[in-house]
């Protein structure tokens, strides 16, 4: 079989290559978490009549889903053919008081967007005594039990553990989660001033933040699935409940992995604002939402894993 040689054309014939804006990435991104957080509110809804129940754990990603959630149900709410029932969403904090920041800032979302918020402070007592429970589930879950990841998730099974006490008074047993866009984004492994202090100080910013970048994000999103995902299995059979994830939907998953490493967390802003000005994509989309400023800006925690503030969380012997 021969192969067709392609004709020598003039340069006049050629078309300039075609690049996406970055504010069309962005808003198709936009979309796509859209519909899949609809999607998750229907099956939520479907298995638990008018309410919906979710952790909020006052950083963007929850806040955001959060709002999404609530825009999506009063639109909902105002349509001709809605029911006479409203759909109430039951948002869940771990932690509390004026040194939790987590608490103070789920607080402010939750009361700008009008859901109901329920506070959960476990006292050291309940803390050893999840501790005690935590070595089968992570046995179960395939990881080794020790006291590091003893700390990473006893604030897990401690909401899960909460959230299914209240469905269970209610006959309820589904449950809203936002694992998954924090590492699809990246935006557990670099702080701004990591960013900043690589462009101040190294020779070559643009390859050593991609080969930072790059390395963290690959571990990051590692950690998740082999560690947290599967606990968090092994905490819902133990609680026979049911968790959905929004941002692990197979094409939320595929769009954001096709956006550059680069672009999903080092950007200017796509919604406005100076050209210098560096922006976080969420951020913009967040703030979309009228999200309290404070909580768009909030700086997300270093901890990966730990829903307790850091002085709190520490674990009688």
């Amino acid at each position: 079989m021969s192969i067709r040689k392609p004709k020598i054309n003039s340069w006049k014939e050629v078309k300039g290559p075609v690049m996406e804006d970055k504010e069309d990435i962005w808003r198709k991104c936009n979309l796509i978490l859209n519909e899949s957080i609809k999607r998750c509110v229907e099956r939520s809804l479907k298995e638990n009549g008018n309410l919906i129940f979710t952790p909020l754990s006052g950083g963007v990603v929850s806040s955001f889903c959060v709002a999404e959630m609530n825009r999506l149900i009063s639109k909902s709410s105002s349509s001709p053919k809605s029911s006479s029932s409203p759909t109430i969403i039951h948002a869940f904090t771990l932690g509390g008081g004026v040194n939790c920041p987590d608490y103070q800032m789920a607080k402010i979302v939750a009361g700008n967007l009008g859901i109901t918020h329920w506070e959960y402070l476990p006292s050291p007592k309940k803390i050893v005594e999840s501790r005690d429970l935590l070595e089968d589930l992570l046995g179960r879950a395939g990881i080794t039990s020790n006291e590091d990841t003893q700390r990473r998730h006893i604030p897990i099974y401690l909401i899960y553990e909460f959230i299914s006490k209240f469905m269970g008074n209610l006959g309820k047993k589904c449950i809203i989660a936002h694992d998954g866009l924090n590492e699809l984004l990246g935006r557990r492994f670099l702080s701004l001033h990591d960013r900043d202090k690589i462009f101040e100080e190294s020779p070559y910013p643009w390859k050593d933040f991609d080969r930072k970048y790059r390395f963290e994000f690959h571990v990051g999103w590692q950690v998740m699935q082999e560690c947290r995902l599967p606990f968090i299995d092994e905490v819902a059979k133990h609680f026979k409940i049911k968790v959905i994830f929004p941002f692990l939907q197979k094409d939320v998953v595929r769009y954001i992995s096709s956006i550059s490493i680069t672009d999903r967390i080092f950007h200017y802003p796509v919604f406005g604002g100076e050209e210098e000005d560096i922006s976080d994509p969420l951020k913009d989309m967040a703030s979309l939402r009228f999200l309290p400023s404070r909580e768009v800006l909030r700086r997300e925690s270093r901890d990966v894993d730990s829903i307790l503030p850091h002085d709190f969380f520490k674990i009688p012997g």
